[in-house]
């Protein structure tokens, strides 16, 4: 619930459940769920504005994952990474005004994600462009996006639909790059 209110745009409300899972869990909890929930909070706390929050939460959350013992971990959070490294953050970080660790922290991330996930591979390669673009390197961007359209046809998801498409609709209007990577999106299955 609180990733949708994220999505939604309604920051505060999904810090707010976030905290509710936190206490709920407990402080027994192996810290890789609780550098999850961090990751999340980062997130949430840019959607809301607030710049200082989600970098404390962030030092939290990467602090979390330095020390956690993965053989306390249970077994559906396999997925889970260095909470810097997430698309989360670095999703957060974008908006916060900040592409340049954003596109930073995205690129190390991606350097250590295999070839199973698909998914995740073309949401961090939007991810990227989206940050190069508010950096105004539509060259950049364009590229990277080109990256995660090559991959998508082996992805079935909605969010990754709604990401590429919500990245298409942000580039220059008139653009012969912009509207050829348009094109080239609208010719996808699965849209």
């Amino acid at each position: 619930m609180a990733m949708q209110h994220t999505y939604a745009g309604d920051g505060r409300a999904a810090i707010n459940l976030l905290h509710a899972a936190r206490e709920r869990i407990g402080s027994g909890a192996p810290r890789t769920v609780h550098a999850m929930l961090d990751a999340w909070q980062v997130r949430a706390h840019a959607v809301a504005g607030e710049s200082r929050q989600a970098v404390e939460v962030l030092f939290r959350a990467d602090d979390h994952w330095g020390r956690r013992d993965p053989d306390e971990d249970p077994p559906w959070i396999y997925w889970m990474r260095q909470p810097s490294h997430t698309i989360e953050v670095g999703t957060g970080f974008v908006q916060l005004g900040r592409p340049d660790i954003a596109v930073r922290l995205l690129e190390e991330g991606m350097a250590g994600r295999g070839v199973d996930y698909t998914r995740d591979t073309v949401l961090g390669l939007t991810a990227i462009a989206d940050a190069q673009l508010d950096q105004d390197d539509l060259d950049g961007a364009l590229d990277t996006a080109r990256r995660a359209v090559e991959l998508v046809t082996d992805v079935d998801s909605s969010r990754v639909a709604d990401q590429l498409n919500a990245f298409a609709q942000r580039l220059p209007a008139g653009e012969a790059q912009a509207e050829e990577f348009r094109i080239c999106l609208d010719t996808l299955p699965h849209r």
